[in-house]
């Protein structure tokens, strides 16, 4: 998905204020994402754990946001 200025800049404001809350990002391969982002140094909040949708782990940005990194089935 591809946003405009406008609309980066608005969710770039609510991610730094802490207020965005949560988030879920698609990814084709939960595991091998989550090794490459904790090598990083994203914060983890949770391994990539079978779920009965797909595969998640749980990470966080510096701000209190926190996002499930999703591998569908």
């Amino acid at each position: 998905m591809h946003y405009d200025d406008e609309i980066r800049n608005a969710l770039k404001i609510l991610l730094d204020k802490g207020i965005m809350g949560a988030g879920v990002l698609q990814t084709n391969n939960c595991r091998a994402t989550y090794e490459e982002l904790k090598a990083k140094g994203v914060h983890v909040k949770s391994e990539p754990k079978e779920q009965f949708y797909g595969v998640e782990a749980v990470i966080t940005d510096g701000c209190g946001n926190w996002f499930s990194m999703t591998e569908p089935k």
